[in-house]
């Protein structure tokens, strides 16, 4: 996700390398060269920005099997639901505004690749950078502890990207959110996580 924030890496074959991250130096005897194949064109830096920042950042992505909600009336099923909300948000309105509505005030984003971001604004600030980026995520299981203050979801996210000649990329992922209770019981996001991973299993 969540983790806007939920990070992201496009599919097999097209994933670039991370920043300041170099292949080991290897050595080899003279061969002849090979021809030349045709380079493709370098992925835009907007893109891939777009692709690591969902996280963060992140059609729908769920699980193998439909993952059975907590029981209803409990607080788990609450923290459930409203990390099934945050995800509706972030269709309906965009990735940084879902989040700036979701997240606490002190809230701590960890991108994949990148520094940590702290603070609500710093990190809504981040996440409009993602630009024309469709970021979608589903929990599979919510756990709340027995003080009834703390709880976490974990899942899977999908985002999508265009590129400029109209193809679009698309990144898998899972996540992690941290929650806390506000005073007003609504749950807002403490810490989100994600990192990129394959589709999630059918």
């Amino acid at each position: 996700m969540n983790g806007i924030a939920h990070a992201t890496t496009p599919p097999t074959g097209s994933r670039p390398a991370l920043p300041g991250h170099h292949a080991p130096a290897t050595f080899r005897t003279h061969q002849p060269l090979a021809p030349a194949r045709p380079r493709r064109p370098p992925v835009p830096a907007a893109l891939l920005a777009a692709l690591a920042l969902a996280g963060g950042l992140l059609g729908c992505a769920t699980p193998a099997k439909p993952a059975s909600p907590p029981p209803a009336g409990t607080d788990a099923a609450s923290l459930y639901e409203t990390d099934r909300r945050f995800s509706q948000t972030a269709g309906m309105l965009g990735v940084a505004e879902a989040f700036r509505q979701f997240l606490a005030e002190r809230a701590v984003k960890l991108p994949n690749g990148e520094l940590p971001i702290e603070g609500r604004q710093a990190i809504y600030e981040h996440l409009l950078q993602v630009g024309d980026a469709h970021l979608e995520w589903a929990p599979v299981a919510a756990e709340v502890a027995r003080s009834g203050e703390l709880g976490y979801t974990w899942g899977f996210y999908e985002v999508r990207a265009r590129e400029p000649g109209g193809r679009t990329v698309t990144g898998y992922g899972k996540y992690t959110t941290l929650w806390q209770k506000q005073p007003d019981g609504a749950w807002k996001v403490i810490l989100d996580i994600g990192n990129p991973g394959p589709p999630p299993p059918r």
